[in-house]
This record gives C-alpha cells, sequence and structure tokens, in this order.
C-alpha cells in the first residue's frame, strides 16, 4: 500500500481523506434519516393496525353484548311467564281449596244441624 500512495502529496493524501470522510458521514446522515423515516412509517402502520384490530374488537363485543341482552330479555319474559302461569295456578287450587273447605264446613255444619234436630226428637 505503501508504493499506492508514494507519489501522492500530503495535500492530496489528506484531501482524498476528507472527501472520503464527509461522504461516509452523508451516508451514514442519509442511512440515519432514512431509518428514521422507516420506523416512523413502520409505527404508522403498527398504530392503524392496532386501532383497526381495535375497532374490530369492539364491534365483535357490542355483537356479543346485543347477543347476551337479546338472551337476557328473552329469559326474563320466559321466567316472568312461568312465574304469572304458577300464580295463577296457585291462585286457582287455592279458591279450589277455599271452595272446598266452605262447602265442607257447610256439609258439616248441615250435619251437625241434622244431627242436634234428631237428637232432640229422640230426647
Amino acid at each position: 500500500n505503501a508504493q499506492l500512495f508514494a507519489n501522492t502529496s500530503t495535500d492530496s493524501l489528506y484531501n482524498q481523506l476528507k472527501t472520503h470522510t464527509e461522504l461516509a458521514l452523508r451516508a451514514a446522515t442519509e442511512a440515519l434519516g432514512r431509518r428514521k423515516e422507516e420506523m416512523t412509517t413502520i409505527k404508522q402502520q403498527c398504530t392503524k393496525k392496532l386501532e383497526e384490530q381495535r375497532i374490530s374488537y369492539e364491534r365483535q363485543l357490542s355483537k356479543q353484548n346485543e347477543s347476551h341482552q337479546s338472551d337476557f330479555t328473552r329469559l326474563k319474559n320466559e321466567t316472568e311467564s312461568k312465574i304469572k302461569n304458577l300464580e295463577i295456578q296457585l291462585a286457582e287450587r287455592v279458591a279450589a281449596q277455599n271452595a272446598l273447605e266452605k262447602s265442607n264446613k257447610e256439609k258439616y255444619d248441615s250435619l251437625n244441624s241434622q244431627l242436634t234436630e234428631k237428637t232432640s226428637r229422640i230426647n
């Protein structure tokens, strides 16, 4: 290598070194600038994808919520209907039981009065 630069002056070598250093610095600065741009682009793409996924997830949650709300409303209405039917059946049975008790009491009172009447005739 010494023979390669033997005929070149020191100033010329210095200027060449300076030029190469400046070019290397420019290249490094350009590469850094491009990396920054790439990172910014990647960050924007990631942010966009994240936002799209968030929106998709929120839509999915909304659909699930609507489905659960619909199921809840249906089950609530079915339960209320069953409760009303059971209340009606209970009221009918209570009314039938009361009517039977009244009928039995009337029969008892009638039989008791007949017994008292017959007992008083015998005596």
